[in-house]
């Protein structure tokens, strides 16, 4: 690489969810989950009334594992991004054919970087006789 830009963005990141169920006041099954204490802990509210119980009564791991699937699926949702964008040495013997959504292992040994990621992007740029390539991978 030429050059490489990373970031981490934490700005929609949560990593415990309050998952509440069907019912009102101590009646509602609330559950969390996540591990994250103090101030590593970023919090969300996840409102599963809509995790039926069919209007019988079930066993409580039944509705536990019901409320879990939405509270997972979020957390997924609002999980850190990773951003990484550089332009790639074209003149390198290192470079082969590559297209958008390849994946590429990036390195960078200064950062303590090593990621798996996905190709998003490319731009080829050719100024002053020569040609750059940017790519962009999440």
């Amino acid at each position: 690489m030429e050059s490489l830009e990373y970031t981490e963005s934490d700005l929609e990141y949560k990593n415990f969810a309050v998952v509440a169920g069907q019912g009102e006041g101590i009646e509602r099954r609330i559950i969390s989950i996540g591990d994250a204490v103090d101030a590593d802990r970023y919090k969300m509210f996840v409102d599963a009334r809509d995790v039926s119980d069919d209007g019988n009564p079930r066993p409580a791991t039944k509705v536990i594992a019901d409320l879990q699937k939405p509270g997972n699926e979020k957390l997924t949702e609002h999980a850190q991004e990773v951003y990484l964008g550089g332009q790639i040495l074209t003149t390198s013997r290192l470079v082969e054919n590559f297209r958008v959504g390849d994946m590429v292992t990036v390195c960078e040994k200064g950062w303590g970087v090593t990621i798996d990621t996905r190709i998003t992007a490319a731009k080829v740029i050719c100024e002053y006789g020569k040609q750059k390539v940017e790519v962009v991978f999440k």
